[in-house]
């Protein structure tokens, strides 16, 4: 997101009139306003809702949602804290996983004053969603100015006490740390905050990014959802809607900004459906050949090597692209050098030397099995040779940089020389 230098000046002239709203030109309290005349409140359907610190308006609602986008949560949690590696520690990288049923995994998303962090930025909507008995209960907090953050906060924290696992899109980088600068600037401390934190943004990008050109929610909702929203408010514009709405104008625009936080808390509830069913491998779509590469990355990221093998072998097996294809196989020799499984990680090498960004590791890798596996020094030191000669033709056609050459060609030009010794019994 991008403000203007007018934007700026408008965002520091509402905070200054929303702290001092006996002057001219303050904002409108919102939260004076009888109910029965708050036209946003009836637009949305919500109610004021009142507690010790003093208002907010709040919307909930129940939503139907469609048995396959829920299937994969509930079946999930049958497996959860079982022998067999789920789905859920695969994305949270930890084994240390309670059992929980889905019903009490809380989805999380605001809509804030901007995007740059830090004190001056507010959560002014906070978007909550929960799965329960197979439809999305889904809550909306909102303060209707300033002075309505700490109740709107308050209730905010009731929400999230307890709670086994918070599930997000960016928010171990932005939600989160925002909603708990805005608890420490109002001087509220919460609670026993949810135990685990998922951030659906990583592995999504692990997972799709390569197929899509993308990990943005809005192009995985097109490509992985299908669905496509219809004249969305885009995100750029929902602080300078807000900063309208607190000088007193029109309600009809916040009510699409709504609609937009509820839109993402339903994409966080299908992309969590798809990630966990693909890392399960029970659905019925099998997984394309970039999307196998991606659930390698998180296996292997998450410790399962031998899920991790199996999905590399399937993504080199089909038709890759070449960059994703020849990673593909420098982790999977990697794994099999691990399991010292040799014969099928210096298959994989050997065909990485007709890759000219690989041929270096690819030669590196076989001259060290050569010498200190099969102790074939003569093997070992050709190996070697050879990648000194490919070398300087890499430099001749500006494949590699002269700086990196020197580097390059002194590695193996001492391997090369220990070799020489070795033969002659001189090392």
């Amino acid at each position: 997101m991008t403000f203007t230098l007018r934007d700026k000046l408008n965002c520091v002239s509402v905070l200054k009139a929303a702290s001092r709203p006996g002057k001219p030109g303050a904002v409108c309290p919102k939260s004076e306003v009888p109910p029965e005349l708050d036209q946003l409140a009836q637009l949305l359907g919500a109610v004021s809702r009142r507690n010790r610190y003093g208002e907010h308006l709040q919307v909930r609602k129940t939503l139907a949602a469609r048995k396959a986008d829920l299937l994969p949560l509930i079946d999930l949690s049958r497996t959860i804290g079982m022998n067999a590696p789920s789905s859920l520690q695969v994305l949270l990288r930890t084994s240390n996983i309670t059992p929980c049923p889905p019903e009490e995994w809380l989805f999380l998303d605001t809509e804030t004053t901007g995007l740059a962090g830090g004190t001056g930025t507010y959560a002014f909507l906070v978007g909550m969603a929960q799965v329960v008995d197979g439809r999305i209960e889904l809550e909306q907090f909102f303060m209707r100015d300033f002075r309505e953050e700490s109740s709107m906060l308050a209730e905010v924290a009731t929400r999230l006490v307890g709670k086994p696992l918070l599930i997000t899109f960016n928010g171990k980088a932005f939600d989160w740390p925002l909603l708990e600068t805005r608890f420490r600037m109002q001087r509220m401390r919460l609670e026993q905050p949810p135990a685990l934190h998922l951030d659906l943004l990583h592995p999504s990008r692990h997972l799709w990014r390569a197929q899509l050109g993308s990990a943005s929610l809005a192009d995985l909702e097109r490509g992985v959802l299908g669905i496509r929203r219809e004249n969305d408010v885009p995100g750029e514009r929902i602080p300078r809607i807000y900063f309208d709405y607190l000088r007193g104008g029109r309600a009809e625009p916040m009510v699409e900004v709504f609609r937009h936080n509820e839109n993402d808390l339903l994409a966080l509830v299908g992309l969590t459906a798809n990630l966990l069913e693909m890392l399960a491998g029970d659905g019925e779509r099998k997984p394309s050949a970039l999307e196998s590469y991606g659930l390698s990355r998180l296996f292997q990221l998450a410790g399962w090597r031998e899920r991790a093998r199996e999905h590399y072998e399937k993504a080199v097996a089909t038709h890759l692209p070449v960059e994703f294809k020849c990673a593909a196989q420098r982790a999977l020799a990697g794994l099999y050098k691990r399991e010292r499984n040799y014969d099928r990680a210096n298959r994989l090498w050997e065909e990485l030397l007709d890759v000219d960004a690989d041929f270096f590791r690819a030669s590196e890798e076989l001259a060290i099995f050569y010498e200190h596996h099969a102790r074939d020094y003569e093997r070992a030191a050709t190996i070697v040779r050879q990648a000194i000669s490919r070398l300087r033709a890499a430099v001749r056609r500006n494949l590699v940089e002269p700086h990196q050459h020197r580097r390059l060609a002194d590695r193996l030009e001492y391997r090369l020389k220990r070799l020489q010794q070795k033969r002659t019994g001189l090392f």
